[in-house]
């Protein structure tokens, strides 16, 4: 099933809101996140990987020395991403209330992992990060 996700950007190049297509045949809030954490994650390591092949030894000394090389120096640009450590993540995220789903098409939240997906072809959703403010309130 393909969907549409909004994105929201802070970019002044981009739009504010803009749509990413993405095709899943999760049945569940916990299938699809895994899902989209496991499509991101493929497309992080492999753009992160293109980009090590650009850079020379000496521009990696260079930018180590500037200080734009960071956690732990080269040594990191060499490690993948785990996408089962992701997924874990997530899932702890949703379930302690980090971020919430909502199916924008048909106004509906989802609230709990097993909540099952009544996804139509061409829904929206909207993820929404919630940030912690002072004094612990969303």
């Amino acid at each position: 099933m393909n969907l549409r996700i909004r994105v929201k950007s802070i970019s002044k190049l981009k739009d504010i809101f803009s749509f990413e297509n993405f095709s899943t045949t999760a049945n569940t809030i916990e299938e699809l996140i895994c899902d989209m954490v496991a499509t991101n994650v493929t497309k992080f390591n492999s753009s992160k990987n293109a980009e090590l092949f650009l850079m020379s030894k000496e521009s990696i000394d260079n930018l180590e020395s500037l200080g734009k090389i960071s956690f732990g120096g080269k040594k990191d640009n060499q490690r993948k991403v785990d996408t089962r450590i992701m997924q874990d993540e997530a899932i702890f995220q949703f379930k302690n209330k980090r971020f919430k789903i909502i199916n924008e098409t048909q106004k509906k939240e989802y609230t709990s992992l097993d909540e099952c997906l009544d996804l139509v072809e061409n829904d929206c959703l909207v993820f929404i990060k919630l940030a912690m403010l002072e004094g612990r309130w969303f």
